[in-house]
């Protein structure tokens, strides 16, 4: 997971799951707040060991039955 944070103006961005969405995000605020300069505290928050959210689950379980469901067309 990744946030954007802008030391600047003490904002922390919501998680993303890639660290181009976090980027993407610190993109337009630099455009939105600050004129398109960055910030010299500006950063890109990874972190990892917390419980996948509820729409990850999701990505993994239609993933998981595309997988099996292919193994088993493959055998029959």
């Amino acid at each position: 997971m990744h946030q954007y944070e802008c030391g600047n103006c003490g904002l922390r961005s919501e998680s993303f799951v890639t660290r181009k969405g976090a980027e993407k995000y610190g993109k337009g605020h630099r455009h939105e707040r600050h004129g398109g300069m960055a910030p010299i505290s500006e950063s890109i928050l990874t972190y990892s060991g917390q419980m996948p959210q509820a729409g990850e689950w999701k990505v993994f379980l239609i993933v998981a039955v595309l997988i099996v469901a292919g193994l088993i067309s493959k055998a029959l």
